[in-house]
């Protein structure tokens, strides 16, 4: 009688430790899914501002200056800094045109990754596992691309 008593104690704590250390509740999923959507930059708040609008979003840039050459050929640039230069935008004739956001994690394989940019989730255009997932023409964006340590978002080509 005794050894029965000890083989149900211990199925009974066998059980309680599988149960408590077994897989992930979905409480916990949730906490996972809504880290994942946190929004790294609102792309509505900054893509075609001026630079004093995305100011009012970023603060003052850390650093800036004229640019000429690629991809201001033609037209008056600036580039400026933000957010310990983790944030590179590039002001085309007055307007943010090109954003590079530095240092992310790998994305390349997260299609939803628009919702960590303020945008809505959709398909994307393009995408290969471990280098690149891109979209075109999103909410009057040409291109967004995430790569596997910085995002390069194209408001305009």
């Amino acid at each position: 009688m005794n050894k029965f008593k000890a083989v149900i104690i211990l199925l009974f704590f066998g059980q309680l430790l599988i149960s408590s250390c077994g897989g992930k509740s979905k409480e916990s999923n949730k906490t996972k899914t809504t880290e994942q959507v946190s929004v790294i930059l609102d792309l509505t708040q900054i893509a075609n501002k001026t630079e004093k609008e995305v100011e009012k979003t970023l603060n003052k840039a850390e650093k800036s200056e004229i640019i000429k050459g690629y991809p201001c050929e033609k037209v008056n640039c600036k580039k400026a800094l933000y957010k310990s230069e983790k944030i590179e935008i590039i002001f085309k004739e007055g307007k943010a045109n090109r954003i590079t956001i530095n240092g992310t994690s790998d994305l390349t394989d997260m299609e939803n990754a628009l919702e960590l940019l303020g945008l809505k989730n959709q398909k994307p255009t393009f995408k290969k596992n471990g280098n690149v997932i891109r979209w075109k023409n999103v909410k009057g964006i040409a291109e967004i691309s995430c790569f596997t340590d910085y995002i390069l978002i194209n408001v305009k080509k």
